[in-house]
């Protein structure tokens, strides 16, 4: 994903497809509170009133968990508004590292690599 090769590659197209359905996922939360979880583990939740969503282990990849908070600007919810958030990377089949969030850009380092993806949208 985004020139990154290897393992590298593969946990930012993990993370990537995580945070894809971790929006889809804080549909059903949007007008409430509640706690959802991932396909593969962690839980997604959400506050009453809050605009944004906290993620625990959250994972739709195995061995590829995803942990943070993800903010929704402007309080449109996550169907209508850019996304922004700092997520810690982990699991046994991930490279470990921290990644930002911002809009349609996920950056941050990677096993110690800077790395800079555009997300689709």
């Amino acid at each position: 994903m985004g020139g990154e090769r290897g393992l590298r590659g593969r946990t930012l197209a993990a993370v990537a497809l995580t945070l894809q359905e971790a929006r889809a996922a804080a549909l059903f939360v949007e007008f409430g509170q509640g706690t959802l979880p991932g396909l593969d583990g962690g839980t997604l939740k959400q506050k009453l009133d809050a605009d944004y969503v906290t993620l625990a282990g959250y994972s739709d990849v195995p061995g590829v968990a995803v942990t943070g908070k993800l903010a929704f600007a402007d309080g449109e919810g996550p169907a209508l508004s850019a996304v922004t958030g700092t997520l810690r990377i982990a699991g046994a089949r991930a490279v470990h590292g921290t990644l930002t969030v911002l809009g349609s850009r996920l950056s941050g380092v990677l096993g110690g690599r800077r790395v800079s993806v555009k997300l689709r949208t």
